[in-house]
């Protein structure tokens, strides 16, 4: 266990370290099982790995809405949002294939954004690494 954690864990910390300490992140390294990374980050000039699991995201536009009644009489709309684990996209590739070229099928949209960039847009990163 980390020190810093393990004083969080006893409530030893005093109100000046408990402070807001920005975090600078220094680096994006996938592993070697798809959809996994490692973020290096620099906090109060420690350089500390974070691990990340991104899943992969993409948007199908159907033609015409799946009959389905919502909570509350909302309207259902024709966009969906699929996320599923890169490992999963990677195995069942042909099931995703075969959902995007389905006839009532409008669009497929992020399909091909790279993980990375996906990483980066999501922790709100605006410099490049």
């Amino acid at each position: 266990m980390r020190p810093r954690w393990r004083l969080r864990q006893q409530g030893e910390r005093t109100s000046a370290s408990s402070a807001v300490v920005p975090a600078m992140f220094n680096n994006l390294k996938a592993r070697t099982t798809p959809g996994r990374y490692i973020l290096w980050s620099s906090v109060d000039s420690e350089l500390i790995p974070v691990p990340l699991r991104i899943p992969r995201e993409f948007y199908i536009h159907m033609r015409q809405p799946k009959e389905s009644i919502l909570p509350q009489e909302l309207p259902f709309l024709n966009l969906y949002k699929l996320a599923v684990h890169e490992d999963t996209y990677q195995e069942m590739g042909e099931h995703f294939i075969g959902l995007a070229s389905d006839p009532n099928v409008d669009g497929v949209f992020e399909l091909q954004i790279p993980l990375a960039v996906r990483a980066l847009v999501k922790l709100g990163i605006s410099q490049c690494l």
